[in-house]
């Protein structure tokens, strides 16, 4: 986690390019969270997502959203 979270100080310093795609985030986001989801049962944690629509679209770089979901 603490790699992750430097890698996002490296991005807001050396100004590191983005890898911008064009993708359904809500999928993404989806698959992260069942990623999750068995450790949050096994660990008895409640664990919850909810969206709106998994079918929206955004441009975002896949790699960095996910070291900020999963940094927290």
């Amino acid at each position: 986690m603490i790699e992750q979270l430097l890698d996002i100080t490296r991005l807001e310093t050396t100004g590191e390019k983005l890898l911008l795609e064009n993708h359904s985030v809500g999928e993404f986001l989806t698959a992260l969270y069942n990623s999750f989801s068995s450790l949050a049962k096994k660990n008895k944690v409640k664990f919850s997502f909810s969206l709106n629509s998994l079918s929206d679209e955004t441009w975002y770089d896949e790699d960095k959203l996910e070291k900020i979901v999963s940094a927290f």
